[in-house]
């Protein structure tokens, strides 16, 4: 999985631009701050991620301890 700070700006203009478009972007080229989203707005949301390489490869917790390295000498001064 990516993550946002890992994309070239351009990319994530673009991605900024496809949400703000399927949030409040009505059929009719109007913007609707008030649009109305449902279960297929959330799939669509998913779909540009995944698109962007955002979406995690598999289940996994950010905040899980990472594996301690081997233990590193004091340096003496």
């Amino acid at each position: 999985m990516k993550t946002p700070r890992q994309m070239k700006k351009e990319n994530l203009v673009f991605l900024a631009e496809q949400l703000q478009h399927l949030l409040y972007l009505e059929p009719d080229d109007t913007w609707n701050p008030g649009k109305k989203w449902d279960a297929e707005t959330l799939s669509d949301i998913g779909d540009i991620m995944h698109r962007f390489g955002l979406v995690p490869e598999k289940k996994f917790s950010p905040f899980a301890p990472k594996a301690a390295g081997p233990a590193k000498k004091a340096r003496r001064r």
